[in-house]
């Protein structure tokens, strides 16, 4: 990748770039000093992030691989700055921590994976300031300080890289971010719509389509299902105590499959059972239920990650957490499916040939 290519995809990844006031008061001569010495301690406080890192995710060999890389590559960097200070007859001096690094890290969540992830995105974030204001910087410097802040410019892109290269999933060699995988959903109902809708006209052209109470049951024990898979593939960690990516696709496999089995059916025994005149009504109840459902399940989120927020200094330890309550979920999805099962009888009894 060049390097016009990799400042694009940095700028492209900032929320804003740098305001020209910043850049005026950086390139004033009377803060050249300040300039080096603020350098100097972003070089040093990347290699202490790079290390913490490494300490804390010690059983991540990826990415202890990277951040050792990555430390002393900073330290080198730090070295060269001290080095130029003191070509220029300027004294190193350490400074207090900026607002800039803090602002970040505060939002940093404090439980695992998550804690992760946010951490590399912060250190993506700094990596990505700084090769940016290095390319502006650059033209406007002398000629030595340019053409070493022009030689940096390339690792400070390649350390924004490594960052959000451990914030992906990797699917057939492609690395996959989160949205990208919420994204798995819609691509399922899409391709597998079509399918089911065949599969019920087929089979009730042979008579052996089930009845509305059963294609319920049956969408509420695959959802138990895809939780099943997840239990299931979190007995499985890598070296990392990172899952396989391929358990989740599972997962939304399986609810996409006993949604396909649930909504589309249900919605038409509504509209079918409902008394006329409340048929709108009915209508409302029913998406209205879906809508709390999608609050229920945030709520249920919420009470996990705080349930883990205390203690939690490692994805194995957080992933057990999660794996209790996605049995959980695995167990009340298949009971409450059977019970339906059971039930099921009786309603299409009461559904007076409805069908």
């Amino acid at each position: 990748m060049t390097l016009r290519a990799d400042l694009q995809r940095v700028e492209s990844f900032l929320p804003c770039a740098t305001p020209d006031q910043w850049l005026e008061a950086a390139l004033s001569p009377e803060r050249e000093v300040l300039l080096l010495t603020d350098h100097a301690n972003c070089e040093k406080k990347a290699a202490s992030t790079a290390l913490s890192l490494m300490h804390r995710y010690a059983n991540h060999l990826p990415l202890l691989n990277k951040m050792s890389r990555l430390a002393r590559e900073e330290l080198r960097h730090f070295e060269q700055v001290l080095d130029m200070l003191a070509k220029r007859g300027l004294e190193y001096q350490p400074l207090s921590a900026s607002r800039y690094g803090q602002g970040l890290h505060a939002g940093v969540r404090k439980s695992e994976p998550g804690r992760l992830v946010d951490v590399l995105i912060v250190g993506a974030l700094i990596e990505a300031r700084s090769c940016e204001r290095f390319a502006r910087l650059a033209p406007e410097l002398d000629p030595a300080l340019g053409v070493f802040y022009s030689k940096l410019l390339k690792s400070e892109a390649r350390h924004f890289t490594d960052y959000l290269k451990y914030t992906d999933k990797m699917l057939f060699g492609v690395p996959l971010t989160a949205a990208q995988f919420g994204a798995a959903n819609a691509f399922f109902i899409f391709t597998l719509a079509p399918f089911f809708a065949l599969l019920w006209t087929k089979l009730s052209r042979k008579g052996w389509e089930p009845s509305t109470p059963v294609k319920f049951s049956l969408g509420i024990a695959q959802a138990g299902l895809g939780f099943g898979a997840l239990v299931y593939g979190a007995q499985f960690p890598d070296q990392a105590g990172i899952v396989s990516a391929w358990w989740l696709i599972l997962a939304y496999l399986l609810h996409t499959t006993g949604e396909l089995c649930l909504s589309p059916v249900g919605l038409s025994a509504v509209t079918k059972l409902a008394v006329p005149s409340v048929v709108g009504v009915m209508m409302g109840a029913w998406f209205l239920a879906s809508a709390y459902s999608s609050y229920v399940a945030a709520q249920i989120a919420a009470v996990a990650t705080r349930s883990q927020t205390v203690g939690a200094t490692d994805t194995a330890a957080t992933a057990a957490g999660f794996t209790d309550l996605f049995s959980q979920l695995l167990y009340i999805g298949l009971a409450g499916a059977l019970v339906l099962l059971v039930l099921s009888p009786l309603l299409k009894r009461m559904m007076h040939g409805v069908r």
